[in-house]
């Protein structure tokens, strides 16, 4: 609350918790990704990182619930645990993308922001199922 010549106001501060830097889920086979700005849009001039790598995980599905990332500003999906993976999907705009999947149990999501437009973000979710391999030689008698 602030006064200053009879004028007074009240407002309140609300903490935005926006991505930065690399986030990394390696134990879910399934859960929720997004930029972390809720209803106030991505931030300007940001590179987040969000890897996707649960142990002994089946490809994983990507599967996009609300999207807008302005364009110059990118989401780049890529197969696997970094983004030396190949590049599966370069996304923007306000269509809603289609479901992406990975070749294997990993993904990675390198959001790009510029410095001149603002969008919503992203809301995705995602999922695959264990995938437990046998190693060595079982005999049976």
């Amino acid at each position: 609350t602030g006064e200053d010549r009879g004028v007074s106001s009240n407002f309140v501060v609300v903490p935005v918790s926006r991505c930065s830097g690399t986030t990394t889920d390696n134990v879910n086979y399934n859960g929720i990704v997004n930029d972390g700005s809720g209803q106030y849009g991505y931030a300007y001039n940001q590179t987040c990182t969000f890897v996707i790598y649960p142990s002994f995980a089946t490809p994983i599905q990507l599967t996009f619930h609300s999207f807008q990332i302005k364009s110059p500003s990118t989401l780049k999906v890529y197969d696997g645990p970094n983004a030396i993976g190949p590049l599966v999907a370069t996304l923007s705009g306000s269509s809603l993308p289609a479901s992406v999947t990975s070749g294997w149990g990993a993904m990675t999501l390198v959001l790009t922001t510029s410095g001149s437009e603002i969008g919503s973000g992203f809301n995705a979710t995602w999922a695959s199922e264990p995938s437990y391999h046998c190693s060595g030689e079982v005999v049976m008698q």
